[in-house]
């Protein structure tokens, strides 16, 4: 992808594309297409509050299988504690740690 691409991509609000581009790609390369995503809308930009809600809005709105959406969360979490206060990552685990308790267990 080109850069610019990939910045109209992050700053969408409808993922559907993204999600279609990656399950176009070799089965071996959609969960990390998609989880990177997630973690991209995470990372590139401020990092904030709002951008972990939009990665999360991500995960968790966008049209993704159960796998798709578990290695998102999985990634984002991840991704986060490295990025973000312990505070932040673990209120967001107290609100979706029951859905995902394999993402929150890895921060």
């Amino acid at each position: 992808l080109s850069l610019r691409t990939a910045q109209g991509k992050l700053l969408a609000r409808d993922h559907g594309k993204t999600v279609a581009d990656c399950r176009a790609l070799q089965e071996r390369l959609r969960l990390p297409c998609i989880s990177g995503f997630g973690a991209g809308l995470l990372l590139y930009g401020p990092v904030s509050s709002e951008s972990l809600d939009r990665a999360l809005g991500f995960c968790g709105r966008a049209p993704l299988a159960e796998d798709e959406r578990t290695a998102c969360f999985q990634e984002i979490f991840s991704t986060a504690a490295s990025v973000l206060t312990k505070e932040r990552v673990d209120e967001t685990c107290a609100l979706l740690g029951e859905a995902y308790p394999v993402a929150c267990a890895l921060r």
